[in-house]
């Protein structure tokens, strides 16, 4: 029992680290995406609408561009 509890233990933590590491993707490709949209001028709140990022989120991308 003790085996598979350890098994199971280090599946669990490899399914956070995949899961977290995906979230980080996401995260990363909407933060790319943003800036491609400001670039355009796009307004905040379409890109607000389109990435699901905050606006206060957004206006700092553009800040540090």
């Amino acid at each position: 029992i003790g085996l598979y509890d350890k098994e199971l233990h280090q599946e669990i933590l490899r399914n956070t680290e995949l899961y977290h590491a995906e979230e980080e993707g996401k995260k990363t490709e909407k933060i790319e995406i943003a800036k491609a949209m400001l670039k355009e001028d796009e307004p905040l709140e379409k890109i607000s609408k389109y990435t699901g990022l905050p606006i206060e989120e957004i206006k700092n991308i553009s800040e540090t561009n």
